[in-house]
């Protein structure tokens, strides 16, 4: 489990590793290009497709070894005897299994999956919102074409060119501004529709749970659950959702421009683009941390203000007051240092 763990870790440098690859390959591609005569060489393009199968390849193996039990079983055939060995795989594969089923957490995709599950039940909104986005963001890629040809006329003194492109700015001004808006409330409203049925769906299961569920697991935090992460999650559903489709659809709108402009600064974007995405993923990774920590400390919070206002005749009869106010104090406290930590980084 250890082992596994420590794979898991060694990912993200793993994936930095296969995209400086990447970067290393297009580099010398454009490299090669200064002298026209060296692209039409078969050997640079056998090159760059190994280095892509290369990356996949690697990719693939490395999360095999995660998802399966080999490195386990190969440190624990090494350092143990063939009969100790036997007796130990199988302790731990049944302890591996309790704690699996304890500790497991959904992996980025199964949780993209099942916010995608929501959403399909609102799928009227979504789509008319989509068509509504790529309107918008078609427009919104033609604007900056328009922009500088309103430069160039205006340099040249052409002013009948000059009218024409103006007026063609004004017109995908106002496409992307009115349905720009009819996509924000599209979405927004799906978004709406699916926090409900979030909600409902949570608190469906809290009330269908075994009596031992709730001496287990404390009220404040279920409330805070049921509350304040339900409506986070549905604000990060609402603008992750309509940033990816939108920023998706502008890039491949730009891409096409790109490469009709020049494909060598086309490249440029294609080994810059992913090594942004890298660092973003690893500030992501740490931000989600800090993000889960100010979530359950704000439940903890909530828990003791729900404990102590549901006993406040208890609390009165002890002239427990300042304690509570103290402890209650102290959640909110790390709370704010935890905010502290995040603001620092940001």
């Amino acid at each position: 489990m250890a082992i596994r763990k420590l794979f898991y870790r060694c990912s993200l440098f793993f994936f930095g590793l296969q995209i400086f690859n990447w970067g290393y390959s297009l580099t010398k591609l454009l490299a090669f290009s200064e002298r026209p005569e060296q692209l039409s060489f078969f050997g640079i393009y056998l090159s760059l497709t190994w280095n892509v199968l290369a990356f996949i390849l690697v990719w693939a193996i490395w999360h095999f070894l995660i998802n399966s039990n080999v490195i386990e079983l190969l440190i624990n055939r090494r350092f143990t005897s063939q009969a100790d060995d036997r007796e130990q795989l199988i302790t731990t594969d049944t302890e591996n299994n309790d704690e699996d089923k304890e500790t497991s957490r959904l992996t980025t995709f199964a949780h993209i999956a099942q916010i995608l599950y929501y959403c399909r039940s609102q799928w009227q909104w979504y789509t008319a919102g989509f068509v509504f986005l790529i309107i918008y963001a078609g427009a919104r890629v033609f604007i900056p074409h328009f922009t500088g040809q309103v430069i160039s006329t205006i340099i040249e003194k052409d002013f009948s060119q000059l009218i024409r492109s103006v007026i063609f700015m004004s017109v995908l001004t106002l496409v992307s501004t009115l349905f720009g808006g009819l996509r924000g409330g599209c979405f927004d409203y799906g978004v709406a529709l699916m926090s409900r049925k979030i909600r409902r769906d949570l608190f469906s299961s809290i009330i269908s749970q075994e009596i031992a569920f709730f001496d287990e697991v404390k009220t404040g935090e279920v409330v805070s659950r049921l509350t304040s992460d339900c409506q986070t999650m549905s604000t990060l559903v609402g603008t992750n959702v309509n940033i990816f489709f939108r920023n998706n659809v502008m890039l491949v709108g730009s891409l096409g421009f790109m490469f009709s402009l020049s494909w060598r600064l086309t490249l440029v974007s294609f080994i810059a683009v992913p090594i942004v995405g890298f660092v973003s993923k690893v500030y992501g990774a740490y931000f989600d941390k800090i993000i889960e920590q100010t979530q359950n400390s704000i439940a903890d919070a909530n828990h003791v203000a729900e404990e102590v206002i549901s006993t406040m005749r208890t609390v009165r009869s002890f002239a427990c007051e300042k304690k509570e106010c103290s402890r209650f104090e102290g959640f909110l406290g790390r709370t704010l240092q935890i905010n502290k930590v995040l603001i620092a980084r940001c």
